[in-house]
Parts: structure tokens; sequence; C-alpha cells
């Protein structure tokens, strides 16, 4: 019961990008970051913490405070990805908004502070199995781009192969640059 609709995904994420910080997050580039854009990384630690902390509630339970909303999809990425272009092969892919989806960046508690369960409480109340088993579950979104390969995190291999074991509809969705990528 950590999910929420599509709609207000897109909604926390235009808010985030009409920050300026959005700006800097996207050009401040690392190690692992050699092209400007926001990862999902940069979402948790400067957008995602910042809101949840000293509250014990995750996005997803924040923006749905009177009512959990329980998941009719979940979505498996790489944190590693651009945000932006996740977000348009996630939107290309599922047309209704108001599908309700299960995203571990907003659905998990992630600062760490004490306010709420830490990462490692949350991981051992196995939240990816309870929403994979959920009866009502449509299946899973795998969402592709052209920053990370989605099949290098292992955790990702490990809930699709959850979900193939459960017999759920696998729902590939690419980013427009992810299909211009392999053409080249």
């Amino acid at each position: 019961k950590w999910g929420m609709t599509l709609q207000q995904l897109n909604d926390f994420i235009q808010i985030c990008k009409a920050s300026p910080l959005w700006q800097i997050c996207k050009w401040t580039l690392g190690p692992h970051k050699k092209t400007p854009y926001v990862s999902g990384y940069d979402l948790n630690e400067h957008f995602v913490k910042p809101y949840t902390a000293g509250v014990g509630s995750s996005v997803s339970l924040r923006m749905n405070p009177t009512e959990a909303l329980t998941a009719q999809i979940m979505v498996s990425h790489a944190w590693e990805e651009d945000i932006e272009e996740f977000s348009r092969a996630i939107n290309d892919k599922i047309e209704d908004k108001s599908t309700v989806i299960w995203f571990c960046i907003f659905a998990n508690y992630q600062p760490e502070d004490g306010f709420g369960p830490s990462l490692t409480e949350q991981l051992c109340m196995d939240p990816f199995r309870k929403v994979i088993s959920i009866p009502s579950l449509q299946g899973m979104v795998v969402v592709h781009t052209t920053k990370a390969e989605l099949y290098e995190r292992k955790w990702c291999v490990h809930e699709i192969d959850e979900a193939l074991d459960r017999g759920l509809n696998i729902i590939v969705a690419v980013s427009f640059e992810y299909v211009e990528a392999l053409l080249l």
C-alpha cells in the first residue's frame, strides 16, 4: 500500500524540475555521470529526502495521507537513469495517468533519520515481494533508458525474475532516446 498514481509521480517531478536545484543537479557531473541529467540518485538525495525528512512517510504516503494506494503496476528501473527520460518512457507506456504504480524511490522512506523505518527495516518487510504478490497487480513495467543499463542492476534482475516466477505480465517501456541509440 505504498502506491501513487502516475499523475502524482508526474506532478512531483514537475515540482522538482521547477526548482533551481534541478538545474544544479543536472549540470553537476561526476565519476558516474559524464553528461548533464538528473538521475534517480539525484532525485532521491536532493528532492525526496528533504521532502520526507522528519515526517516518517514516503513521498507516496505523503501524497495520499488519508488512504494508502495499492499498486496496480510495479516499476523496475535503474537509479542511475535520467529521470526525465524515465518519465517520458513510462508515460508513453501507461496511458491512464490514474494508474497506481509502485516506484521504489517514492514508495520507501528514504531519509534514514529515525523518524520512519530505516531502509534495512523496510527491506526486512520485503516490500518488493509483497507488491509482486498483490493479487490484482496487472504487471511490472521495466523501464529502459540510455543512461543506465537496467540489467546491470542486480536488484532489477531479481525483481524481474520474481515477477516471471509469479507469472506477471512484464511490460517494457523504452525511451525514444533508448530506441534511437539501439538503431545507431
